[in-house]
């Protein structure tokens, strides 16, 4: 049973243990209201067998993906993004209130699910083995 982060026994359900991140801005375009930069993140698989890596990542366009220095296959799926985009006959509050929370419950990370879900390249998954560093 998972409890509140400030109790004592949480545990994550996300099958890695983040250790380490840095956070790289390296243009801020206030015209455009964009921000580029980059995001490394050192994590250790507690997983045997992980092959896939869910983060959450919203409001981003992403170009590319690496682990361990190796190009990564990676699927971005933001459900806020599209929130009563196709919705023409519900146009009030409470049915956007109640559409973006389950937009944004599709992508909890209390329940193991995440915008950006990243496939851990073939060759290192002899390596993730729970006492193995990757870097993102």
């Amino acid at each position: 049973m998972n409890r509140k982060k400030g109790d004592k026994g949480f545990e994550s359900p996300r099958p890695y243990k983040l250790t380490h991140q840095v956070v790289c801005i390296n243009n801020i375009n206030f015209q455009r209201q964009s921000v580029i930069g980059y995001v490394e993140l050192t994590i250790f698989p507690s997983l045997a067998n992980l092959n896939r890596i869910k983060l959450n990542s919203k409001q981003c366009r992403i170009y590319r993906v690496r682990v361990n220095d190796l190009e990564a296959a990676f699927i971005y799926n933001d459900p806020t993004l599209e929130v009563c985009h196709h919705e023409s006959k519900q146009r009030n509050l409470n049915y956007f209130a109640n559409a973006y929370a389950a937009a944004v419950s599709a992508v909890d990370p209390d329940t193991g699910n995440g915008e950006l879900c990243i496939k851990v390249p073939s060759e290192l998954w002899k390596h993730v083995d729970g006492k193995y560093k990757c870097t993102l």
